[in-house]
Formats: C-alpha cells, sequence, structure tokens
C-alpha cells in the first residue's frame, strides 16, 4: 500500500501545519501498518531520511493525511482484532505483549482485486 501525504496534522496538538521535520507534503510513502481504533485510523511510515535530526522511526500518523496512492496490500499482512482495534501488519509484528492473555484472531490477506 503507497499513500500520499496532502497535509500534516501535528502528532502532538492535533492541529494542521505547514512543515514537520518527519514527513513532507506531497511526498508518497509505503505504508508498514494500519492500526484502527473506533475513533481513528493511524498509518506507520517511514519518516523522511533527508533530515540528520533524531526521530523514533517509524511514525504512526493520522490517516485523514494522505490519499492511498496503490491500494495494493503486501501479501505477509494479517489482520488482528483485539481489544477493539485492528491491525492490519506484518505476522511478525502481531505478537501479543508480554502477560496479556486475551485471544486474538487473525485473517490472510490477499492482494487487493481492484488494482
Amino acid at each position: 500500500m503507497i499513500v500520499r501525504c496532502t497535509h500534516i496534522i501535528s502528532p502532538v496538538t492535533g492541529k494542521v501545519e505547514n512543515d514537520h521535520p518527519g514527513i513532507r507534503i506531497g511526498t508518497e510513502y509505503p505504508v508498514l501498518e494500519v492500526l484502527t481504533k473506533p475513533d481513528q485510523v493511524l498509518l506507520r511510515i517511514p519518516d523522511r531520511l533527508d533530515t540528520t535530526e533524531y526521530r523514533d522511526t517509524p511514525s504512526l500518523w493520522d490517516a485523514a493525511m494522505f490519499t492511498v496512492v496503490s491500494d495494493r496490500m503486501p501479501r505477509c499482512w494479517v489482520a488482528e482484532l483485539e481489544e477493539g482495534r485492528l491491525t492490519l501488519a506484518p505476522r511478525a509484528w502481531q505478537r501479543p505483549a508480554s502477560g496479556r492473555t486475551t485471544s486474538t484472531t487473525c485473517l490472510l490477506l490477499s492482494r487487493s482485486t481492484t488494482g
């Protein structure tokens, strides 16, 4: 899945900004993970590499900041539903946190048939 940034929403304030060191308007990014919660959808994408400022990368960004360029999902992604959150990511990223005892449901995802 590939998305293009159309505007920037500050992950701290939630307000629209003109610039951020981790992302650039008009740039396309591969989506590494999709995380949905009842009130929000977040995309994990790699931060810009053309800066020397240290950041914890890849970052989670509000999906409202992007338009989808390619809806083709990686074959290695799986879906996990847990505690009201749906996550689409590689199976290796879907391991439960230590001590968590809730069950999870995983479905294998195939490529999008629309592209």
